[in-house]
This record gives structure tokens, C-alpha cells and sequence, in this order.
């Protein structure tokens, strides 16, 4: 009997753990941000797991759905956007925008979401609510719309 409620205990405490983890830091771990998104059949074969690092944090997962279609899928505590990347700008496209841009060198490249926060101190009120492509340079920054292929914002050292 008193293993029982040792048993009991110890699955409560570790309940207790995953839950403030989920709180403070906002994220989903990660096999509950997979499990999310497969359940949600947003994707049915994962490629790869990231974060996104502008803005919000996120766990980033691109896939393919159930159609073949590549899909990227932003995670926090819920899934907060999915798009197809065939309805937008390809990396390379991106690339070539930020060469035209002047940015020769390129430091990071990454596919965003930037939600609508109504608090200018956590995210640049010059880039607006949608899908990027967040690039950095030596001296230049850009914030490419994944949809249209327009420079939205370019910030520069």
C-alpha cells in the first residue's frame, strides 16, 4: 500500500514539474509540441525542430502533411500559425532579395512568425503581424514577407 502512494506522489510531483516548466518558460516541451502538431495533423512526417529566435520564442517544426505539401508549424503552449511553404518565398529567393538589399554576408537566416503584441518593448512595432524571413547581415538586418517578397523593415547597424 505504501508503495502505491509513493507511486501516486511521484507521478503528481513530476505532473507538477512539466506543468510550472509550461508556465514559466511558455513552451511546450518537445515531444508535446510534436505530439500537438501530429495530432492536430498539421504535419505527418517531421523534417526538423527548431526555435525561433526573433521575437516570441517558438519551437518551430517543419514537415510534410498528409498531401505532400512542406509545411512549418509555430508551437508555444499551443500551435500559433502554420503555413505552406509553397505559398510563399523560397530561401533562395529571400537570399537574393538580401543581396539586392546589400547584405553580402549573411549571419542568420530563419523563417518567422510575428504575432500582433500589443507591447512595443517585446517586439518592433515597425514589423506587424505575419510570416518572415528574419535576415542578418554584417550591418543589416531584414524582415522579408514570406508571402509577398517585400522588405517590410530593414534596421541597420
Amino acid at each position: 500500500m505504501k508503495r502505491k502512494h509513493y507511486n501516486l506522489v511521484i507521478v503528481l510531483f513530476l505532473f507538477l514539474l512539466l506543468w510550472c516548466y509550461i508556465e514559466f518558460v511558455n513552451l511546450l516541451p518537445k515531444s508535446l509540441a510534436i505530439a500537438i502538431v501530429l495530432l492536430k495533423g498539421e504535419v505527418i512526417y517531421i523534417d526538423s525542430i527548431t526555435f525561433t529566435t526573433t521575437g516570441p520564442i517558438y519551437r518551430q517544426i517543419i514537415g510534410s502533411d498528409l498531401w505532400g505539401n512542406k509545411r512549418v508549424v509555430w508551437v508555444d503552449k499551443k500551435i500559433a500559425k502554420s503555413v505552406n511553404l509553397n505559398d510563399g518565398i523560397s530561401q533562395g529567393e529571400a537570399i537574393e532579395i538580401a543581396k539586392k538589399s546589400g547584405i553580402n554576408k549573411i549571419e542568420t537566416i530563419q523563417l518567422t512568425y510575428k504575432p500582433y503584441i500589443d507591447d512595443p518593448g517585446l517586439v518592433s512595432p515597425s514589423v506587424p503581424e505575419g510570416v518572415y524571413w528574419y535576415i542578418r547581415g554584417e550591418s543589416i538586418s531584414l524582415f522579408i514577407d514570406f508571402f509577398s517578397g517585400s522588405i517590410v523593415t530593414k534596421y541597420t547597424k
